[in-house]
């Protein structure tokens, strides 16, 4: 299954955020809301638009989706921010950057979830943020596209797991 569909008032959004922002800081060390970006226009390698995007917390970001916004969450650190073989993920799997990895991943690339709303649904499905990176242009071009579970299933099984941490259970 390539996306994930969960009523919004039975999902810790907050607390989702607040686990992406932390991981986030911890890596890269800047204002994590800088990193969650609008699936059309994203605009991290954009020092001015990234500004806008900063100081938000998980109600600007709920509210972005309610008026149609789908945004893109990274669940991976960029290879080129590890100083190893290995890219973390929020949830405190490394992975090791082999053959097969180093095909898929750009140095700037991280895997992540593409999140919209649709009616009282949030609706999760995995993405990847590629960085793309050009001898001949002087600005990267960013894109954020839809993977296949297949194809990054070493990452989709512990997104899925990951996602289950924030689903509220209720005693009947």
């Amino acid at each position: 299954m390539n996306e994930t569909i969960i009523e919004k008032n039975s999902f810790d959004f907050d607390g989702f955020v607040e686990k992406i922002f932390g991981f986030i800081n911890d890596i890269y060390g800047i204002d994590p809301a800088i990193l969650i970006q609008n699936v059309e226009k994203p605009c991290m390698t954009d020092k001015e638009a990234s500004k806008n995007l900063q100081n938000r917390d998980s109600k600007d970001l709920l509210r972005e989706m309610e008026n149609g916004n789908d945004l893109y969450f990274p669940f991976t650190q960029a290879k080129v921010t590890s100083d190893s073989n290995f890219i973390k993920s929020v949830d405190g799997t490394e992975y090791e950057m082999d053959n097969i990895l180093e095909k898929i991943f750009q140095d700037y690339d991280t895997i992540g979830y593409i999140v919209s709303f649709q009616d009282s649904n949030m609706i999760f499905e995995y993405g990847i943020h590629k960085v793309i990176i050009q001898s001949n242009s002087p600005t990267p071009t960013e894109q954020i596209n839809f993977i296949q579970r297949d194809d990054f299933e070493q990452f989709c099984s512990k997104m899925d797991s990951f996602l289950k941490e924030f689903i509220k259970k209720y005693d009947n």
